[in-house]
């Protein structure tokens, strides 16, 4: 089964009304976070972003990132960055967990990419401490203008598939 009849059968897909992170409102959803708690979705999920990964690390915001980032790597091997929407106030107050060195090309991940603010703010941590990010993988591109932006700042956005291929 491809990861369309996946998403579709699993109901990641809603119907109804949805305020979306980026605020803007919706008549469907796309609940990848839900769908990631059932492993055999999690499991196609990552087998699917595997395929596109060119960087030797890959990296994602808490929390709709996690579950994908890590499955990932156990299917990959590949070392993953974890990113925290918020600066730590204790412990080693470090933005993210994981490993970034200067220089070391670096794939974002995502579960759904509507206007690719949240991505944006990834790389934008991750190249402010000296990552070299080309790329950002989601699983599902809402096709509202994320890929457009996202390329504005120098990152291409690779959908794993789009919103109109999953209607």
């Amino acid at each position: 089964m491809g990861i369309r009849e996946t998403l579709l059968e699993s109901g990641a897909v809603k119907f109804g009304y949805f305020v979306l992170t980026s605020g803007k409102k919706s008549d469907y959803y796309v609940d990848i976070k839900e769908a990631s708690t059932r492993p055999e979705i999690l499991n196609a999920m990552a087998d699917a972003i595997s395929l596109k990964i060119s960087a030797k690390k890959i990296a994602g915001m808490e929390l709709g990132a996690v579950p994908i980032l890590v499955a990932t790597a156990l299917k990959t091997k590949i070392d993953y960055v974890i990113i925290r929407k918020t600066e730590r106030t204790h412990g080693t107050n470090k933005r993210w967990i994981g490993e970034i060195n200067n220089g070391e090309k670096i794939d974002v991940i995502d579960d759904v990419a509507t206007t690719g603010g949240s991505i944006l703010k990834s790389v934008e941590i991750l190249r402010s401490h000296g990552a070299v990010v080309e790329n950002a993988i989601c699983v599902v591109d809402r096709e509202e203008g994320a890929k457009e932006f996202l390329k504005e700042n120098g990152i291409n956005l690779i959908p794993v598939i789009t919103v109109s291929q999953l209607r």
